[in-house]
């Protein structure tokens, strides 16, 4: 994890549409829903030089993995 042992909320959308180059430098289009449109946002952020915690809009919701897993599961 780029911030081991912490979580918070990060609003991500839950639909988008990704265009990329494939390894032929063709260019694709691509939807994405749940875990992978979150996932892809995830990643152009490093690609973006931010981390998750970057993206957090209230710092209240950051809590421990331990403590979200005893509190919040």
């Amino acid at each position: 994890l780029s911030v081991p042992n912490i979580r918070g909320k990060v609003r991500r959308k839950a639909n988008l549409k990704v265009e990329f180059w494939d390894r032929e430098g063709k260019l694709v289009t691509r939807d994405a829903t749940g875990i992978q449109a979150v996932t892809y946002q995830h990643e152009v952020d490093h690609l973006d030089g931010k981390l998750f915690i970057d993206r957090v809009e209230n710092p209240a919701s950051l809590t421990t993995w331990e403590n979200y897993a005893e509190y919040h599961a």
